[in-house]
């Protein structure tokens, strides 16, 4: 009886467990506009929500800010939308923060060098485009009219985190607004313009991460000199060997 009780347990503990796995292995490459993409979100949050009182948030923001690129690059891929890189600007600020809440040097380092691959990866799309828009140029030039087909719309909340300071503590928070945007085929006009202003957006938030990466790193590089003669921690009082012979008088 005990045994089947604790078969029991076992299986409803097993299939408890693997039900997130089995969701996020779901919603993995889903994309903005996908029915699978709010689960795939709402899966971060519970990320973001378990590890922002630890060391390890600026890391797993960084994590999620890679894959904002990679849906960007795939959602103007397959529909022509460039609202992924919305996304994209909007995980790099959040991830600048935790990295200056948490004062980490190492994963600021890490950014930078990734904002630098985001950026390149924009470039090589911005080449695209380009073609595009020549190609497009070219082929009305040679027909006179053509024909409009609607494109169908569909919307996706796309969350755009926000930086505020509480009054009480100073202490930085990020603040998530929802914002509602369409998702359809835009212009290739419109694309190459979300694209350079996604370049200069990452450009300021990059700065921001060297900036504060470098006042971190010289705080404790200043801690560490000056730790050793810091007033509060005087050095201990020499004891004195030389004591005079008082078993000899003479001497």
């Amino acid at each position: 009886m005990a045994k089947r009780i604790f078969d029991a347990l076992f299986t409803a503990v097993t299939l408890l467990l693997a039900v997130p796995t089995i969701l996020i292995l779901v919603s993995w490459n889903s994309i903005p506009g996908d029915k699978m993409y709010p689960l795939k979100s709402g899966l971060e949050d519970a990320v973001i929500l378990v590890f922002s009182g630890t060391p390890l948030i600026p890391e797993v923001s960084m994590k999620f800010t890679d894959r904002r690129l990679s849906e960007a690059t795939s959602l103007l891929s397959k529909e022509g939308s460039s609202v992924g890189y919305d996304l994209l600007v909007a995980e790099a600020k959040q991830t600048q923060v935790y990295i200056a809440k948490k004062s980490d040097i190492q994963t600021g380092d890490q950014f930078n060098k990734n904002i630098d691959e985001y950026k390149k990866e924009i470039e090589k799309k911005k080449i695209e485009v380009r073609a595009e828009i020549q190609t497009n140029s070219a082929a009305q030039n040679a027909v006179t009219t053509t024909t409009n087909v609607p494109v169908p719309l569909q919307t996706v909340s796309v969350k755009i985190p926000q930086t505020s300071t509480t009054q009480t503590t100073g202490q930085v928070v990020v603040v998530n607004k929802p914002e509602v945007v369409v998702i359809h085929e835009e212009d290739p006009v419109e694309v190459l313009q979300k694209l350079e202003d996604t370049e200069i957006k990452l450009e300021v938030i990059q700065q921001e991460v060297v900036r504060e990466t470098q006042r971190t790193r010289t705080a404790k590089e200043r801690g560490r000199k000056n730790g050793p003669n810091d007033s509060s921690n005087p050095a201990p009082t020499p004891i004195p060997t030389d004591f005079p012979n008082t078993n000899n008088p003479g001497e």
